[in-house]
């Protein structure tokens, strides 16, 4: 820790041990700019089932923002990565347990590694109690007069013998607990010249890319 009186300014940075933030709801791995004006801070935030990534926080009561970061959701221990991404705008909010985040392109590269899926997508949610996240994209499908086409799929298989199986989802949730992507409005999943309807609309992916079977598609 060091006070320039001058400039009116407390710096603290990490030593030893990451920073205890937020009644140790949040510890940073980093360091904090303390002035009349706030306070700010770069660095790892770690939420002991997630982390955040940023060069510059806005750090408030309760509440974390960044306008550039990579967010990381794990189980527990940083090396297990469930799902991941990064540039995306963040607030964090704490008193109300839910971070939301914005893509800061048209759309942000989301991975499942346990999934062995990616998808892209506009903005999402995370419920930090329940591990669980809300996507959401605008990406609509086009739909011609004489075939069917998806005007760019945005959830892709990462594994090899699926041969890079897509479709296109508005929403999704992910489930952390059961690994579990559930995609919603899915209009149809093209496989070679044939296009396969959901009835439900909807597509349940867990580990390893095992897609659950589709009754009455």
């Amino acid at each position: 820790t060091r006070l320039e009186p001058a400039k009116d300014v407390l710096l603290a940075e990490k030593r030893d041990r990451p920073m205890v933030m937020y009644d140790g709801q949040a510890f940073l791995h980093g360091r904090t700019n303390l002035t009349p004006k706030g306070m700010t801070g770069g660095g790892l935030v770690d939420f002991t089932n997630a982390t955040l990534n940023s060069k510059l926080y806005q750090f408030e009561t309760m509440k974390i923002h960044a306008d550039t970061s990579d967010f990381r959701l794990t189980e527990g221990d940083t090396a297990s990565i469930a799902f991941k991404t990064d540039n995306v705008n963040a607030t964090v909010k704490l008193d109300e347990r839910v971070g939301e985040f914005v893509s800061n392109g048209n759309e942000t590269k989301v991975e499942f590694p346990v999934n062995q899926y990616f998808c892209y997508m506009d903005r999402f949610k995370w419920f930090m109690d329940q591990g669980d996240i809300e996507l959401e994209s605008d990406r609509t499908a086009a739909v011609g007069n004489e075939d069917l086409q998806l005007s760019g799929s945005n959830f892709i298989s990462m594994r090899p013998d699926q041969d890079s199986l897509s479709f296109m989802a508005p929403k999704a949730r992910y489930d952390l607990k059961k690994h579990l992507i559930t995609a919603s409005d899915v209009q149809y999943i093209q496989v070679a010249d044939a296009l396969v309807t959901p009835d439900s609309m909807r597509v349940r992916i867990r580990k390893n890319a095992e897609m659950d079977p589709l009754a009455n598609a």
